[in-house]
């Protein structure tokens, strides 16, 4: 969430000075705006495309709370409406502290994309474990601890691209960023919305949830798609580059190419970082073991400085922190756990449906009201 929060904060980092790396000149030159002036955005394609995306974080998530009810139907014995849940908040803390670390080292379309690939794994895990139970050719144990697994590696890449997503409307003006939180509490609607239609008009509980994981699949799919036009539209290239600028044109330092174009770091006066090419030829061990030496070190100090910057701002926004903290802990944690212990004779499982699309449903609305211009 932090990467977010104003532009003006640049984050401490690597800082171009001159280099051979062909990938990461490559990358730049394609980032360079083609005019001084900022592009619009024709007809919102751009918003509505972040809005979709911002759909698609929480989409596999929604799907397994949304899903609950079948769950629970499943596997009775194993308290699955704690489990999954927990398992995919865990998964997303660590994922996303994880990502402190490797922010510099990863491309954004890298980081994109590993999301979208632990989705549709995770939701296609869903679909054949269900398949295989029905068919007795899977037990119940090894079902349940698969879909714990697959809710803990979605919880893992969303972690991953919620963070990546936030990072790329803070260099959009401000309403990108809005348009990523108020996407995020739609999606609860639009899974719900799914949840009840494919429950109430399937005939069968199994076809129904079948329905629902398929329809949460194909739009995560479609989600892949749109992530490439976003990142290849002038739109998008134009104030990724100007944030480049801003930060003295900071670059992602590629693990690969490491040996090829091996840095030495050097602090100034000023606590920045210039990196300086090595020009003589080594011994292929010398070269090894250099720079694997360096590139344990840029890890490290890399990490440091992301830990460092982000005490920096907790420190400034505490109070906010604390208070989305016990929201999102009571929201996506505790209350599907309570509400599916709620049982009504006369609806049988509905409940479980009932209570999470109403939280939803008021979710969206109240996050729609911030959309609203204030004085």
């Amino acid at each position: 969430m932090d990467e977010s929060m104003n532009t003006n904060i640049t984050e401490p980092g690597f800082r171009n000075g001159s280099s051979s790396c062909e990938e990461d000149d490559e990358e730049r030159k394609d980032l360079i705006p083609s005019s001084l002036s900022p592009p619009k955005d024709k007809y919102n394609m751009i918003y509505i495309i972040m809005f979709i995306l911002s759909l698609g974080v929480l989409f596999p998530y929604q799907s397994y709370v949304a899903g609950l009810d079948y769950f629970t139907y499943l596997y009775p014995s194993y308290k699955p409406e704690l489990a999954l849940p927990l398992s995919n908040i865990i998964a997303a803390l660590l994922s996303i502290t994880v990502s402190i670390g490797i922010i510099n080292y990863l491309s954004i379309s890298f980081r994109l994309n590993i999301g979208y690939v632990f989705f549709i794994i995770c939701l296609s895990t869903v679909l054949l474990l269900d398949i295989g139970i029905n068919n007795c050719t899977i037990s119940t144990e090894t079902g349940f601890a698969l879909t714990l697994l697959s809710a803990l590696f979605s919880g893992f890449g969303g972690g991953i691209q919620q963070s990546t997503l936030y990072g790329l409307s803070g260099m959009l003006p401000e309403r990108f960023t809005q348009c990523l939180m108020f996407g995020e509490a739609a999606a609860g609607s639009i899974v719900a919305i799914n949840r009840i239609i494919t429950k109430a008009s399937s005939g069968s509980e199994r076809t129904g949830t079948l329905i629902f994981f398929s329809i949460s699949l194909f739009f995560i799919i479609a989600c892949v798609g749109l992530q490439f036009v976003l990142r290849k539209s002038p739109f998008v290239k134009y104030y990724f580059a100007q944030n480049t600028s801003k930060e003295n044109k900071r670059f992602e330092l590629n693990c690969r190419s490491i040996k090829n174009c091996q840095c030495l770091k050097r602090r100034d006066s000023v606590d920045t970082i210039q990196l300086t090419q090595i020009g003589e030829k080594q011994e292929e061990e010398e070269e090894d073991t250099t720079s694997k030496y360096e590139f344990k070190n840029q890890f490290k100090n890399h990490l440091i400085d992301g830990l460092v910057f982000r005490y920096r701002i907790l420190k400034k926004i505490w109070q906010p922190f604390i208070s989305v903290f016990l929201i999102f802990f009571v929201t996506l944690l505790v209350f599907p756990s309570i509400t599916s212990d709620v049982q009504y004779c006369k609806i049988g499982d509905w409940p479980i449906v009932i209570h999470t699309s109403l939280f939803n449903f008021a979710d969206t609305i109240a996050r729609a009201l911030c959309l609203l211009p204030y004085r």
